[in-house]
This record gives structure tokens, sequence and C-alpha cells, in this order.
């Protein structure tokens, strides 16, 4: 299995319109989501650099400036061939790295805790294989999910409702839903984290059709394989046509 390395439980809005040798300074949430585009409190300062062409640099950092994670993502092409993530602790430790490979339709992944390997995937699409602590998984442990993909696109066909008065004016688009997940699967908050960037009503038909959702969710665990409450962040399409 290819070599590479996962950050758990990240979420990180990447924009590839850095101009090279330019520094920009973007205004994220809680959830490491920009400002601008989405709600909530000023929590961390996205510091974003191009130092060479194909390589963009990012520092994510507290308002009292303490280093939280570091963010390294190479382009070919403009498309995403690599991403290496490194995540601190309060005191300035390293607690993990990530690195994510991206070919021709496959992902790979890898995840460090210090020099012990935890986590490998490989991915074409949503089907995974790979091994978490010497076990087999099919999913990235760090990070909550659904129980099935294929159900949960049955789901969205048989309850999504176009709302009409989007469709009046023509609005479309994806909502970004936050969904805070417990360490026994179950639904604790859901939020629309791109508010902004959506129609109300989309928003709210995204809201509603999720407490319709019985299927479930599958739980994150940390480092020590313990279940913890994390953030699943779930797409919600929404096409005219």
């Amino acid at each position: 299995m290819r070599k590479l390395v996962v950050l758990p439980i990240v979420f990180l809005f990447v924009s590839f319109h850095v101009i090279a040798q330019e520094r920009e300074i973007i205004p994220l949430n809680e959830h490491f989501y920009p400002l601008a585009l989405g709600f909530g409190e000023h929590t961390y300062n996205d510091v974003k650099t191009m130092p060479s062409e194909g390589e963009i640099l990012e520092k994510i950092y507290t308002l009292d400036y303490l280093l939280v994670q570091n963010r390294k993502t190479t382009l070919r092409d403009n498309d995403v061939e690599r991403i290496q993530i490194s995540k601190y602790g309060p005191v300035g430790d390293l607690i993990s790295i990530e690195i994510t490979e991206f070919e021709e339709g496959l992902t790979y992944t890898q995840v460090h805790n210090g020099s012990r390997v935890v986590l490998e995937l490989a991915c074409a699409g949503t089907v995974c294989e790979g091994e978490f602590n010497g076990s087999f998984v099919d999913r990235n442990v760090f990070k909550p999910s659904l129980r099935s993909m294929d159900s949960w696109g049955r789901f969205i066909q048989r309850e999504l409702t176009y709302p009409v008065v989007a469709r009046r004016v023509g609005a479309q688009g994806t909502v970004l839903l936050g969904l805070k997940v417990s360490a026994n699967g179950s639904l604790l908050e859901k939020v629309v984290m791109n508010p902004n960037e959506v129609h109300k009503s989309l928003a709210k038909e995204a809201l509603r059709v999720i407490d319709l959702y019985e299927d479930g969710f599958v739980y994150a665990v940390d480092l020590q394989d313990y279940p913890i409450d994390a953030w699943l962040f779930l797409p919600v399409r929404f096409v005219l046509g």
C-alpha cells in the first residue's frame, strides 16, 4: 500500500486564488471555515502564501498567535496532487501528520502519530480499504461518517424537495451541513456551514431533510482508539434542470 499521512478531524476550506509570494490572511470560525462564507465567531487566522508555482502553504493560528495547523498543498495543472497537514497541541507539540495523495481517481492516506503509523487507507471514490492499528477498516476512523453512502444517496433522492421559491429565482448550489456526532453515534447538533453562499430556502430544506434521516452515523475515534464527539461535514447539492 502506498505510504502517506492523515490528520484526524480536520476541516479546512482551500482557496486556490493566492498570488505567488503574496500573503493572504483569512479569518476562520471554530470549524476552520472562512467567516466570509459561514458564520460564528472569529476563532482562527489562516495565513496563506504561495512560495512557488504549484505550492500553497497555510499556517493556522489562534487569535493568541499559537500555531494550530500547518498545511501544504501541491498542485499539478491546477489539480490537487498532494496535501500534507501537521497538527499541533496547546504547547506547540506536534500531534500528528497527515499526507494525502490523489492519483487517477484514487486517494491514498496515511496517519502518523510520532514514529507510529496508525492508519493507512486507499479509496476509490467512496469505497475504501485499509488498516487502523493492525485491523481492517473501510473508512477514515478519525472522522464520523454515514453508515452507508448508497443508503444516503437513495434517501436524498426520495426525500429531498427543491424549494419552490429557489426555483423561481433560479437559486442552486451546495449546502454544507455540519453535523456533530456523539461518541455513541447519535446526532447532537446540526448547522449550515455556508449560509452566505446559498439561498435561505435551500439551507432550510437541507436541515429539514437531515431530521428525517434514520440510518444513523458511525462515531469517530481519537489516536488512542477511544470514541469521541466529532463533526461530520456533509454536502447537500441542489441543481436545477
